[in-house]
């Protein structure tokens, strides 16, 4: 003879069975939708490699060494000028002409300084969304070709084109930049950095024909 307590605990399955059952038909099991395709770009690698990035770069760099060359030219045009008013054999004439071009714009202030540095960062900043707009119309080329959903992009200065594990706990601390997306685990083939730069200098290469 069954104990109640068997026969209770019987019932209950049989009713818990019962019951997923009629759910089961009921409530069809909604179908799982797969993750979409994923893939990052080192965005400092990219630009550093794409050879646009690199010749606004140089281009940038010239401006600034222009403008030293000039600015070392006149302070030190500026300090003859000094020396000969000070100098009492300099004609009261060639003083007047003296201390006139020094009361000239960009003269008496010391230089077209800060013409020269609005100018260097307006041109900084067309160069950067510049590159950033080539970058982004070049994934979302990659992307559609490839099925890819979503393009994330991460800063790492040292990166040789692909993502590189570190070791969190090494002594050496950990060089990606963390105001972008930062990866934890990278499978291979997820970091399209090289092709980005593959497709960017192609692009620019065609144009060039």
């Amino acid at each position: 003879m069954k104990s109640p307590l068997s026969a209770g605990a019987g019932a209950l399955v049989m009713v818990v069975a019962l019951f997923l059952a009629g759910r089961s038909e009921s409530e069809p099991t909604k179908a799982v939708t797969p993750p979409g395709r994923i893939a990052i770009v080192n965005l400092e690698y990219v630009i550093k490699n794409y050879d646009k990035a690199m010749t606004l770069d140089a281009e940038i760099q010239e401006d600034i060494a222009q403008h030293q060359r000039e600015d070392s030219e006149m302070r030190s045009r500026i300090r003859e000028i000094v020396d000969a008013i000070q100098d009492p054999r300099t004609p009261a004439e060639t003083k007047a002409k003296y201390e006139k071009y020094l009361r000239r714009p960009g003269v008496e202030d010391g230089g077209p300084g800060a013409d020269f540095k609005r100018a260097l960062a307006k041109k900084t900043e067309e160069r950067m969304v510049a590159v950033y707009s080539d970058v982004r119309r070049a994934a979302q080329r990659y992307a559609a070709a490839h099925g890819i959903e979503l393009v994330l992009c991460y800063n790492d200065p040292a990166g040789k084109g692909a993502w590189i594990e570190y070791d969190l706990a090494a002594t050496e601390p950990l060089k990606v930049k963390t105001n972008t997306c930062t990866p934890l685990y990278v499978a291979p083939g997820i970091d399209i950095s090289p092709e980005i730069v593959a497709i960017l200098n192609d692009n620019d290469a065609n144009h060039t024909k």
